[in-house]
C-alpha cells in the first residue's frame, strides 16, 4: 500500500553520481557548452544589478550549473518542455556559472553550493542581500528544488516542485541550513542535500547515528542505504544492481524503499536512453531490457510512493510504461489503469498531468 509518510529523496542531489559518470565540481575549468546547448528560460546573467520594480515581488529561481553530465542532461530534457517553461515563468530566473565568472563563483560560494545542478528558490530581498555580500546561505531562507525520484532532476518533477514553491510560505523553507528541533530526519536530510548543504547533511546524519540506540532506527537505515549506494557495483547484467538492490530487498521502511527503487528506475531509464542513442546496447544490454527494468522498479517504487509525490511520480511512471506499448502485457495495462485512477482521485480529471496520463493510457488499449 502507498503511504502518507514523507518523501524520501534525502540524497537525491548527489547519489545518482555513484551510478553514472562523476560530475565535475562547479569550480572546474572545463570549456563551457555553447548557449544553444543549454536550458534557455531567459536566465539573467551578470552583472548582478537591481531588477525592474515590477519584478521585485517575484521570487528568484537560481540555477547553479556546470558543464557536467547531470547539468547537460537536465538542460537537454528541459529545453523543449512547455510545462516547465510555464512553471518557471512565475519566477525571476538567474543562472550562476562559477566556472565562467568571478562574481558567479563568489555568489555560489556564499550559497555553499559545490556541485551542480542546483535549483534554489529565494525571496527577491534575500537574493539582493546575497549579491551585495551582506549575507550567506546560513543567514537566509531558501527553498531547494528537489528531485521527485532518487535519481535525477526530471523536467516533470522540476515543474511540480516549482509549482509548489511558487505558493509555499517562506516560513516552511529551510532557514540557516539548520534542522528544526523535532523535524523528521528524512525530510531534513532531503532538504539539506537538495540545497547543496552536503557537509551539514553529513553532520546531521553523524549526530543522529550517535544519539540513536536502535540499529533499526531511521538514521541507521539511511546510513546503510547510503553505504550500499557508495559501494555500488555493476556486473553488466540488467537483472542485478548489486549492493543497492540487495539492500532494498532487506529493507522495510517505506520511505527508503521509495527512494531506492525510484533511484534505480531513473538510472535504468537513463541507460535505456544511452543504448537507444548508441543504436545498440549499454553495458552489453539492449535498450528494451533496460526499459523493462525501469518499468519494474518504477512499479516497486509506486507501492511505497508517498501521497505528496503521487501525482508527479505516477505521471512519470505512466510515461515510462507508455514509451513502448508493444512490450506491455495485460497486467501492465491494468496497472497503468490503476495508477491513473489514483491520479484522478488526487488531482481530478482536469489536471494537465492527469489529462496527459489519460492520453497515454488510452493509447495502450
Amino acid at each position: 500500500m502507498r503511504t502518507t509518510l514523507p518523501l524520501l529523496l534525502a540524497l537525491a542531489a548527489g547519489l545518482w553520481t555513484f551510478l553514472e559518470p562523476t560530475p565535475s565540481r562547479v569550480r572546474a575549468t572545463a570549456p563551457l557548452a555553447t548557449l544553444e546547448d543549454r536550458w534557455d528560460l531567459g536566465w539573467a546573467r551578470g552583472p548582478w544589478g537591481r531588477s525592474p520594480a515590477d519584478e521585485l515581488a517575484r521570487r528568484v529561481l537560481v540555477y547553479v550549473r556546470a558543464d557536467n553530465d547531470p547539468c547537460l542532461a537536465l538542460e537537454h530534457a528541459a529545453s523543449g518542455d512547455a510545462p516547465l517553461r510555464l512553471a518557471a515563468a512565475s519566477f525571476t530566473p538567474v543562472c550562476l556559472e562559477p566556472e565562467a565568472r568571478d562574481d558567479d563563483a563568489r555568489i555560489t560560494e556564499a550559497l555553499g553550493v559545490h556541485t551542480a545542478p542546483r535549483l534554489l528558490v529565494m525571496e527577491h530581498a534575500s537574493w539582493e542581500r546575497l549579491v551585495r555580500g551582506a549575507a550567506t546561505a546560513a543567514d537566509l531562507a531558501m527553498r531547494p528544488v528537489r528531485a521527485i525520484t532518487g535519481g535525477h532532476l526530471e523536467p516533470l518533477g522540476v515543474t511540480w516542485e516549482l509549482e509548489q514553491a511558487s505558493a509555499e510560505p517562506v516560513s516552511s523553507w529551510l532557514l540557516g541550513r539548520g534542522v528544526p528541533t523535532g523535524a523528521d530526519p528524512v525530510t531534513a536530510m532531503e532538504s539539506l542535500e537538495a540545497a547543496g548543504a552536503l557537509s551539514e547533511a553529513e553532520a546531521f546524519l553523524t549526530e543522529g547515528l550517535a544519539d540513536e540506540r536502535s540499529p533499526n532506527g531511521i538514521f541507521h537505515r539511511m546510513a546503510r542505504l547510503r553505504a550500499a549506494i557508495g559501494e555500488h557495483t555493476v556486473s553488466g547484467a540488467a537483472d542485478s544492481e548489486g549492493t543497492i538492490e540487495a539492500a532494498l530487498l532487506r529493507e522495510s521502511d517505506p520511505r527508503l524503499l521509495f527512494r531506492g527503487w525510484s533511484l534505480l528506475a531513473s538510472v535504468f531509464e537513463r541507460r535505456a536512453q544511452a543504448a537507444t542513442v548508441a543504436q545498440g546496447t549499454y553495458r552489453g544490454v539492449d535498450a528494451r531490457r533496460w526499459e523493462r527494468r525501469a518499468r519494474e522498479t518504477s512499479r516497486l517504487a509506486w507501492i511505497d510512493c508517498p501521497d505528496e509525490a503521487a501525482v508527479p511520480f505516477g505521471a512519470l511512471l505512466i510515461e515510462r510504461y507508455g514509451a513502448r506499448p508493444a512490450d506491455l502485457d495485460s497486467l501492465d495495462r491494468a496497472f497503468c489503469q490503476a495508477v491513473l485512477r489514483t491520479l484522478r482521485s488526487i488531482a481530478g480529471h482536469d489536471h494537465p498531468r492527469v489529462q496527459r496520463a489519460m492520453e497515454v493510457v488510452d493509447g495502450l488499449r
